[in-house]
C-alpha cells in the first residue's frame, strides 16, 4: 500500500510527471526498445569516507564538474529521450555546495528525484530544502 500511496501523492504534486509517464508508456508500445526512463547522475566522486566496496575512488579524476548550465542541457536531452527519474549519487553528493542547484536543473517538479548519500552531512534543513525544491526519495547507504 505504501508504493501506491507514494505514486498517488507524486501524481498530485507533479501533474506534468503523470502526463509524461503516460506518454512514455504509450511510446513504449510503438518502440522496440522503449524510451529511457531512469538516469543516475554522479555529481562528484569525492567522498568523506574510503569504503572498500565503493567504486568512487577508482572513478575520481582531475577534471572539473559540470556547470549548472551543462546539467540543464543534460536534463533537457535526457527528458527528450523519455527520462522521468533522476537519481543523484557520487561519491558523496552532499559534498557539493551547489547540490540543490544541480538537482533543480533537472526540473524536480516534472520528474521523480532521488538521492543516495552516506548520510553524514544530512541535516533537517537540507531535507526541508530538498523536499521544497521537489525532491522525492532520500536513501542512505551503508558505510563499512
Amino acid at each position: 500500500m505504501g508504493n501506491l500511496s507514494f505514486v498517488v501523492k507524486s501524481f498530485r504534486s507533479k501533474p506534468k510527471l503523470m502526463v509524461r509517464m503516460i506518454g512514455g508508456y504509450v511510446r513504449a508500445f510503438s518502440s522496440v526498445s522503449g524510451p529511457m526512463r531512469f538516469m543516475d547522475v554522479a555529481v562528484s566522486y569525492n567522498c568523506n569516507f574510503s569504503c572498500q566496496h565503493c567504486s568512487a575512488e577508482a572513478l575520481k579524476s582531475d577534471k572539473s564538474s559540470l556547470s549548472i548550465f551543462e546539467y540543464k542541457r543534460v536534463a533537457r536531452d535526457a527528458m527528450a529521450c523519455g527520462v522521468m527519474a533522476f537519481h543523484f549519487t557520487g561519491g558523496e553528493p552532499l559534498l557539493r555546495d551547489d547540490l540543490l542547484d544541480v538537482i533543480t536543473a533537472f526540473q524536480p517538479r516534472e520528474n521523480l528525484i532521488s538521492i543516495q548519500t552516506n548520510g553524514w552531512f544530512v541535516t533537517d534543513d537540507f531535507l526541508k530544502e530538498y523536499k521544497a525544491i521537489g525532491g522525492d526519495i532520500y536513501a542512505s547507504a551503508s558505510i563499512v
